[in-house]
């Protein structure tokens, strides 16, 4: 039987069907064709939809496609280097929260906009900020995700503020790709941010590979491309946590 070539494998957003049963849909290239299946966790299992077919090619199926690993809902924060990324509260803190977030994701954004000043404030908690930039479906995430760590490496201080500015002030899947540079660099220069050095880090995108290593690390090991993702004393959460649950998660009285 002849194998049919494919690339650009990605996965899209999961989405839960039942208490037991979770969607993992996913995207291939086949040709010029774009082609969406699923696979599903069942009780911990995975069961794949039937084989993917080529159409344009007597309809040969597609060779097969390894899901992710098993999901663990819980995950050592250790794996991540924390340090590399814009953290808040004492290092010596053990109630450590880390949130992968994508600037041009709703959900994220209406947690910075409600929540994260809370988590921030609280003097009990250690808050780590990774971007996950989910560059498939959110255009401009990538983008303001170099911005915001270029912004965090040229002037650590910068970092909250700036991260601020682009959940209320920018609507980012608003904004055209070709304008989005003017829009960020009028952020740069609000918080007198040195122009060389910006353009210098965004252009060799000095901050991707950290970013890769720990998206990568929570992806491989989880099974769960998504945002936002919360890692609370280790228990990994997706989607909306107020600050409360946060709390509850933690062990700690609100």
């Amino acid at each position: 039987m002849q194998k049919v070539p494919f690339k650009n494998f990605t996965w899209l957003d999961p989405k839960e069907v039942t208490g037991n049963v979770t969607a993992f849909p996913f995207a291939i290239d086949i040709g010029n064709k774009r082609i969406v299946s699923v696979v599903y966790l069942v009780n911990g299992r995975y069961l794949a939809t039937s084989p993917l077919l080529d159409i344009t090619d007597n309809y040969k199926p597609v060779p097969p496609i390894p899901p992710p690993s098993l999901i663990s809902m819980n995950i050592p924060s250790s794996l991540f280097s924390l340090e590399k990324f814009p953290s808040s509260g004492k290092p010596s803190n053990t109630a450590l929260v880390i949130e992968f977030g994508d600037d041009q994701c709703p959900v994220c954004r209406k947690w910075n906009q409600n929540e994260e000043q809370k988590v921030l404030q609280d003097p009990s908690i250690r808050f780590t900020y990774i971007p996950m930039p989910l560059v498939t479906i959110h255009q401009n995430a990538l983008k303001a995700a170099m911005f915001e760590m270029c912004a965090y490496q040229i002037r650590p201080s910068s970092f909250w503020t700036i991260h601020d500015l682009l959940n209320r002030r920018v609507e980012l899947g608003s904004v055209d790709e070709k304008d989005l540079d003017g829009v960020l660099n009028g952020l740069a220069s609000s918080q007198a941010l040195p122009a060389t050095k910006m353009n210098q880090c965004m252009s060799e995108q000095s901050p991707l590979p950290d970013i890769e290593t720990a998206d990568n690390t929570l992806t491989e090991k989880t099974g769960i491309p998504t945002t936002p993702t919360f890692i609370v004393g280790g228990q990994v959460k997706t989607g909306y946590l107020t600050y409360g649950e946060i709390k509850k998660l933690l062990g700690q009285k609100k």
